[in-house]
């Protein structure tokens, strides 16, 4: 079954008070990084075997409280609904540095907690993260380096959309390590230009 990735009016809602603390991002004339701010559909491939995706991000970048023009907040989340074993996604959400006028973007180490609430691209819908369901969060330390770049793809729909690509390491308060590459595609909200990532999560997820 073939998903649409366009925002619902309830799922925009649910995002919202997700994210009280950033600016809306439908707006992005009025944020301070506009060009890196969106929403984007990303595979995530496992830093050591780079020949298999081995998940589909939603990365979402939103301008902080006080719109600065170097920093942004980035939601990360993870749109298998089975990591937990039930109908939870997992999702992390930190602070990092950027640079508007080349794209680029970095984090080394920053301390990332979980939302209670994130956005399933897949179903199209808001999903409770294991946080939300269970009323606590854990605190990560998570380390990004990467950059959007302008017009990186051409479209199916016609046009061209910005990519998205940045490695990604996430330390668990237990220790363990996930090093990932991400690479994607700003959401343009039609079928036709995100289908691989439709086709490989209606395969596997």
């Amino acid at each position: 079954m073939k998903k649409i990735f366009r925002l619902s009016a309830i799922a925009a809602f649910v995002m919202s008070l997700a994210a009280c603390e950033t600016y809306k991002i439908d707006e992005p004339d009025y944020t301070a990084i506009k060009g890196v701010d969106g929403q984007y559909v990303c595979f995530a491939y496992d830093k050591a075997d780079m020949s298999e995706p081995v998940a589909v991000f939603h990365v979402e970048v939103t301008n902080t409280t006080d719109n600065a023009k170097d920093a942004a907040i980035f939601t990360i989340t993870d749109c298998s609904p089975y990591v937990y074993g039930s109908y939870m996604l997992d999702a992390v959400r930190f602070k990092a540095s950027c640079s508007p006028a080349d794209g680029s973007f970095s984090a080394s180490a920053v301390t990332a907690t979980e939302p209670y609430t994130c956005y399933n691209v897949h179903y199209g819908q808001g999903y409770y993260t294991f946080a939300g369901r269970n009323g606590r969060t854990q605190q990560y330390k998570v380390t990004v380096n990467g950059k959007v770049i302008k017009d990186g793809k051409s479209l199916a729909s016609g046009g061209k959309a910005d990519t998205i690509e940045f490695t990604y390491t996430r330390t668990y308060p237990d220790g363990e390590v996930e090093d990932y590459v991400v690479k994607g595609t700003r959401n343009t909200g039609w079928e036709e230009d995100m289908i691989e990532y439709s086709d490989w999560m209606d395969e596997n997820y």
